[in-house]
């Protein structure tokens, strides 16, 4: 009787004990090998979070724009063999996901091979820009394709020069209007090192010579992590940081702007400037929504995400502010817009060490919404989100593509989220190129040498939107944990229930 007593007076404060011990190991084991995803902290939600099939270990994420037609395409480059080889473009639908990466492009000279841009015209012709070339020389180049067979190199215009002496890093970025108008703005030293700027009106068949926008004062500050935005207005605005060679550190961060009919570029604004400790001022990134221009910049120590707002074009702007308490060094915020004009951004950061990650946000009556994970987790060598590129297609699902800045890198990653209070905009067709080729597209020669490319995940050639539970090495541990600890339970279980009875 006794010992009956005993159980039924401790039994009850055993299960709490093993409830509470199961409940941390749990914990233990998802937080320390699962990177969590958002699909219940974020109003959107977004699909689990993959590898890019058939993507290089050491590639960045692709340059990402969408089609009317609902396609999305990415374009990278092949770093096959330690060097970079050519222009590698694919393309995603909801319906199949990412079709087999093709090499279209060859670049005209050795050394580095940089993507500046991706832009879609009105005539359904892509257009890319890309830095190609060495301490030897080096040239920017433009080419385009029709998208109906932009899967065929066949299909891809003569790579055409445009500037002769960019560089000496592969710093740029390059925009369009929708219609016929490319503007690219790079690091150049044709007439002292600085910021220049290209342009077309007609689609890529003429170019501008290049002008000066910022000289550097010396040959250590290199204009670099330039990030170019057009408002409706057709204003060309530009945010740039100068890179300290010498420190490997942004010094100062500047912004300018060009109207469309005007001849030059406005004086250069100071943004940001590194003072006494802090760390950096870079990585700006310049959009526009309703009447206010936004530059989101890295800045202060340590290094977090800061804004300026200017409602006058430019001209003034206001004092920073910090819109997020989330701190890191994760390269520019990506903006884009929805179908109904919503501002959205998409950032790498970190708030403590439990929590690197891809973000996504709201901008909403002039304030942003607070950062919500696309995915989380503590850094490990394998696991750190940076540098994303982000599109949205037919105005309700966004796509966020990042890498890893990680010790061990394992590819380029991606996720999308449908806005649902948004109706997704009608697909219209692309137009058919006016082409002879009557095989455009179906190049297999293409393919020669792509397969072969590692597939981090191991994922299949197409990997198809249902299949959203990939087996990767941290599932697998997490699956080991559960089952470990899970037989430990019940043998605890058993040793209190019966070998104290």
């Amino acid at each position: 009787m006794a010992k009956r007593m005993i159980l039924t007076r401790f039994y009850p404060r055993q299960q709490i004990l093993l409830a509470l011990v199961w409940l941390l190991v749990g914990t233990t084991f998802v937080g320390g090998f699962q990177p969590s995803f958002a699909q219940e902290s974020d109003e959107l939600d977004w699909t689990y979070p993959v590898n890019v099939p058939q993507y290089h270990k050491d590639g960045r994420a692709p340059v990402l724009v969408a089609d009317r037609a609902g396609q999305i395409h990415g374009f990278t480059v092949d770093t096959r063999d330690g060097s970079d080889s050519a222009l590698v473009y694919r393309k995603w639908t909801k319906n199949v996901g990412w079709k087999v990466p093709v090499d279209v492009v060859l670049p005209p000279r050795s050394g580095t091979v940089a993507i500046l841009g991706a832009e879609i015209d009105d005539f359904d012709f892509v257009h890319l820009v890309f830095f190609n070339g060495d301490i030897f020389g080096a040239g920017l180049y433009h080419v385009s394709a029709p998208l109906i067979g932009a899967e065929s190199g066949m299909s891809w215009s003569e790579v055409n020069l445009i500037a002769d002496a960019p560089g000496p890093l592969s710093e740029g970025m390059l925009i369009g209007d929708g219609e016929s108008r490319l503007n690219v703005v790079f690091q150049g030293v044709s007439t002292g090192l600085g910021l220049y700027e290209t342009f077309t009106l007609d689609g890529g068949q003429t170019w501008s010579k290049p002008e000066i926008i910022y000289l550097s004062s010396d040959e250590v500050s290199l204009p670099s992590a330039v990030d170019i935005h057009l408002d409706e207005k057709g204003v060309l605005h530009a945010v740039w940081s100068i890179w300290n060679s010498q420190r490997g550190v942004g010094d100062e961060l500047f912004y300018s702007h060009r109207a469309p009919n005007a001849n030059d570029w406005r004086q250069p604004t100071l943004i940001a400037n590194r003072t006494g400790s802090e760390y950096e001022s870079d990585w700006g990134a310049v959009t526009s929504t309703g009447d206010e221009l936004l530059i989101v910049y890295q800045d202060s120590f340590p290094a977090s995400k800061f804004m300026r707002r200017s409602t006058d074009g430019g001209l003034t702007w206001s004092t920073p502010e910090k819109p997020w308490p989330h701190i890191g060094e994760y390269e520019n915020a990506i903006f884009v817009k929805d179908g109904q004009n919503r501002l959205h951004t998409i950032m790498g950061n970190r708030y403590g060490d439990c929590c690197h990650g891809m973000w996504h946000a709201k901008y909403v009556d002039g304030n942003w919404e607070e950062l919500k994970p696309i995915i989380q987790g503590p850094k490990t060598i394998d696991f750190d989100p940076s540098a994303p590129d982000a599109v949205i297609s037919q105005g309700n699902l966004i796509m966020a593509t990042w890498w890893m800045d990680s010790k061990d890198r394992n590819g380029a990653w991606f996720s999308y989220a449908t806005i649902d209070d948004i109706a997704p905009v009608a697909e219209i067709p692309l137009r058919a190129p006016e082409m002879e080729n009557e095989n455009l597209g179906e190049d297999e020669s293409l393919l020669d040498g792509v397969s072969d490319l590692p597939a981090p995940a191991e994922l299949p050639d197409e990997w198809k939107v249902e299949d959203r539970n990939p087996t990767t090495p941290q599932a697998m541990a997490f699956g080991i944990g559960i089952g470990f600890f899970s037989i430990l339970a019940a043998l605890a279980v058993w040793y209190f229930t019966f070998r104290l009875r």
